[in-house]
């Protein structure tokens, strides 16, 4: 018959206790301690990256302004969110990063005199888009200690001054959308402020129609054509897309999965 004998080193389970005393006292310290530092250094490395991107992108910015640009250009909007930034008037982008991108660019049109163009300003490019990035540019001009010109040019268009186009005959609808009057423009207005996180599509006919920015961002993610319905007044630009009311399920559906809300009325 086979014998165990268990042998207890008094002395190492003296040195076990002893760790883990210590460990039950200071060890939550510890790991905090190293979670700091850990942080502290990517934090360190992050800003780094940062720099060193900043410069980078200065750096081809200054070449191209050599070989002899006529204009820095950027389009500072996009429909991929959804159509609520475009109605509500507020910008996805983080005010910081715009600041930043536009430090790099007023910075370059100071040494150079090359201008800036802003298209699209504030994600959507109507009034409050439009007042948020020039108190971002005027914010940049204190802080550099620059003075440059700036000029504002705005496109939301004021729903009387549709009425009144459109009265005088000056919107036009393209085949095969039915004409536009003022009813459907209260209409859509009225249905986009009760939501407006929604693409909102009148049905008119054979087809739903979609309006103003949810017709933009119904052509991005639909990949379908947008057309506009002011071709004769470049001041009251319309923008419209239609889908065929026998084909309206499967287009919804595209929306949803793009992760559109959907009104149909």
């Amino acid at each position: 018959m086979t014998r165990r004998v268990l042998v207890i080193d008094l002395g190492v389970q003296e040195q076990l206790a002893q760790i883990k005393h210590f460990w039950s006292k200071y060890g939550n310290l510890i790991t905090w301690l190293l979670i700091a530092v850990l942080g502290a250094f990517a934090a360190w490395n992050g800003w780094n990256y940062w720099q060193t991107r900043n410069a980078l992108q200065a750096a081809v910015l200054y070449d191209e302004l050599e070989r002899g640009a006529q204009a820095i250009a950027t389009d500072a909007g996009s429909t991929d969110s959804g159509a609520a930034y475009l109605a509500l008037g507020k910008s996805k982008n983080n005010r910081g990063a715009v600041k930043r991108d536009l430090t790099i660019l007023m910075r370059a049109q100071a040494a150079t005199g090359v201008p800036i163009i802003v298209g699209t300003s504030g994600q959507a490019g109507g009034d409050l888009n439009l007042a948020w990035t020039r108190d971002i540019v005027l914010e940049v001009a204190r802080e550099l200690n620059i003075a440059p010109k700036i000029a504002l040019i705005h496109c939301e268009q004021e729903k009387a001054r549709l009425k009144q186009l459109n009265a005088q005959g000056r919107i036009s609808p393209l085949a095969p959308s039915q004409p536009l009057d003022d009813a459907t423009i209260e209409r859509y207005l009225r249905l986009k402020l009760e939501h407006p996180r929604a693409v909102v599509f009148l049905t008119a006919g054979a087809f739903c129609q979609s309006f103003f920015e949810d017709a933009v961002a119904c052509g991005r993610v639909l990949r379908i054509a947008v057309r506009d319905l002011s071709a004769e007044s470049e001041a009251a630009r319309i923008p419209v897309c239609g889908i065929p009311r026998a084909r309206l399920e499967t287009y919804l559906g595209l929306l949803r999965q793009a992760g559109r809300e959907v009104h149909v009325e």
